[in-house]
């Protein structure tokens, strides 16, 4: 058996904004090591343990370089690191059917969230909103997808009090466990979780996880996927355009259909980053 865990860096407890990120480096690491210290734990823990013979780890947040090598593998000599970009499908990168579940740790709401923490989606400079069929969709969302594509199961996701809002409302995702490891206040304001008490629950929930796989279900968002980006700027929209294929909706909205969520990941970290050239 294989696991596969995406970090990001918004969901994390002990994490507001990106002041963190650059200027209390060592703590905003120790932030999101503490996190998936006991998500690792807990499947140490779990009955299916000494059936697991590798735990990927994807460092999903922005370059993919949150996550220290040296000391992720002291957490268990199971672990293999996927770090650095540019990679397809960034933050599931290399994700396969060899893979029995998927967790989502450090994950957040997606853009216009009200009183998200650090709420957006993909990249905030540029995008407004995001659709896939017309569905509002997030990071977790989306990564699901491209997860169930490779019938690989999100077993856990850890995040804060809005995603797992939004999740509920929208009604994707709802039977994974979920940890709460903030509640949001505002974009850049946010109350913690107590850590023992996060510590626990972390534990307890990742041990369920790994040995209930088979009771949680695939995202229902199925191919082909009608790809809709709002973006922030008129002129994203006219550089995006450019592309072959790309429809212009209005002033603010392109879209692309894709056959697969491999194209469908790809566009959108291509058309984004592409708008975020846009002056």
């Amino acid at each position: 058996m294989k696991l596969f865990i995406s970090v990001d860096m918004e969901g994390i407890a002990g994490i507001v904004s990106n002041y963190e990120e650059f200027n209390e480096r060592d703590l905003y690491r120790d932030s999101i090591m503490f996190q998936l210290k006991s998500i690792v734990n807990g499947i140490q823990a779990s009955e299916l343990n000494n059936e697991i013979e590798e735990i990927t780890i994807c460092d999903s947040h922005f370059e993919g370089k949150s996550i220290v090598y040296r000391d992720v593998s002291k957490l268990d000599d199971r672990i293999r690191l996927i770090s650095g970009s540019p990679r397809k499908t960034f933050m599931v990168s290399t994700i396969d059917n060899s893979y029995a579940g998927v967790i989502f740790v450090g994950y957040h709401a997606g853009a216009g969230t009200l009183h998200g923490n650090m709420e957006h989606s993909f990249y905030g400079k540029v995008v407004h909103h995001i659709y896939v069929n017309e569905i509002p969709v997030n990071e977790s969302m989306v990564n699901a997808i491209h997860s169930k594509d490779n019938g690989v199961p999100v077993i856990l996701i850890a995040g804060d009090d809005k995603l797992k809002e939004q999740l509920d409302n929208l009604g994707f995702l709802i039977d994974v466990p979920y940890i709460i490891t903030k509640e949001s206040i505002s974009r850049f304001a946010a109350k913690y979780k107590a850590r023992k008490a996060l510590k626990k629950e972390s534990i307890e929930k990742s041990k369920w996880a790994v040995e209930n796989i088979s009771e949680i279900n695939l995202i229902d968002i199925n191919a082909p996927y009608n790809l809709r980006i709002e973006f922030n700027k008129t002129i994203m929209a006219d550089y995006v355009e450019l592309i072959p294929g790309v429809e212009r909706i209005d002033a603010y909205n392109i879209g692309f259909e894709c056959s697969n969520s491999m194209d469908l990941i790809c566009a959108i970290s291509a058309f984004t980053r592409l708008a975020g050239t846009a002056e």
